[in-house]
């Protein structure tokens, strides 16, 4: 470790957190694990055993420790008090998507992290990958013209691998949408370079044992005219395909990309795929925030970004409940 590493603390050791937590551990030449925090005793030791740092059952006592910054990776439930705890303390926060089960919950995050001075990340990971940063570069330059259509669809595995929590609208406030479908929301929003002015969405529920969608439809309306659809499913069983593709349509060719697989472009002149080699979006991701705390700026994927994101999904949350389409306010939204 360099002489003013930064002191990172990791509060939830679940399997988000152990993510996060290896990726910071990559960073030895910048930033060193002071400690890492949760209810589950064994949990906590295991990973800070693993990381070099103290371990905790309380994520007051790791932040007493005052440590430079925080990943939140907890129940969605749960992010607005640690939030709220870690903002007072002073330190910058790294919080996992959502940024909270409501609206207003992370309205609140958001403000503390203000009011206190500290950056908020949100971790949107999936932007990190090269699939999606090549993806993003090829609509900048003009590649593929104007975006008129972007359309994701994912279909994944539950099973035992998905906590508990996840499935109970208590705790997550949401099923598949703010657990998985929340990625896309954000993602499209960023590739479009536009806001999201209306949704529509639909939602199932056809697992036993939950009071939350595991299936959804939904279209999205830009201000700048593109549209935009989302599909996704996620069963309680495990067997099912892993599915996550995004085809992206402008007016002079199109994009094809599998999340953590490839890329293709296709042009009537011309065409190329790119296949991705196995990516750690995760020690981007950890980069990035310790240069935007280092650098006293606000990190690229914002608190803001983790607004909008939210205020689109609890749009979409109404129009399955109301069966109509709802329309955002996109006046308030940052350019």
């Amino acid at each position: 470790m360099k002489e003013g590493a930064l002191g990172i603390g990791i509060i939830g050791a679940g399997q988000a957190g152990q993510r996060h937590a290896q990726a910071f551990a990559r960073l030895a030449d910048s930033v060193r694990i002071v400690g890492v925090a949760d209810v589950d005793e064994a949990r906590a030791q295991a990973l800070a055993s693993a990381c070099g740092a103290r371990a905790f059952t309380d994520s007051r006592a790791l932040l007493d420790e005052r440590p430079d910054a925080v990943v939140i990776s907890l129940p969605h439930y749960l992010h607005k008090e640690a939030g709220l705890a870690a903002a007072e303390a002073g330190a910058h926060i790294l919080m996992e998507k959502p940024l909270a089960p409501t609206l207003e919950d992370a309205q609140a995050i958001v403000e503390a992290c203000r009011k206190h001075k500290v950056c908020l990340a949100v971790g949107f990971v999936h932007r990190y990958r090269t699939e999606f940063q090549e993806a993003h570069r090829l609509i900048a330059s003009g590649e593929i013209g104007a975006v008129t259509a972007v359309v994701d669809v994912f279909g994944l595995p539950g099973g035992p691998h998905v906590p508990g929590w996840v499935w109970e609208k208590r705790r997550s406030g949401g099923g598949i949408l703010l657990y998985s479908g929340i990625h896309s929301v954000d993602w499209q929003r960023w590739l479009v370079g536009s806001e999201i002015a209306e949704v529509f969405c639909r939602t199932a529920t056809y697992s036993a044992g939950t009071d939350v969608e595991d299936s959804l439809v939904g279209t999205l309306a830009f201000s700048n005219g593109a549209l935009g659809a989302l599909v996704g499913n996620q069963p309680g069983y495990a067997v099912a395909p892993r599915t996550r593709l995004t085809e992206i349509y402008g007016t002079r060719g199109c994009l094809r990309l599998r999340v953590g697989e490839f890329l293709e472009l296709c042009r009537e002149d011309r065409g190329y795929r790119l296949d991705v080699a196995r990516d750690d979006p995760f020690v981007t991701q950890a980069r990035e925030f310790v240069m935007a705390v280092r650098g006293g700026r606000e990190p690229w994927i914002s608190g803001e970004d983790g607004l909008r994101a939210q205020e689109v999904c609890e749009a979409m949350y109404r129009s399955a409940r109301e069966n109509r389409p709802v329309v955002l306010d996109t006046a308030r939204c940052r350019g």
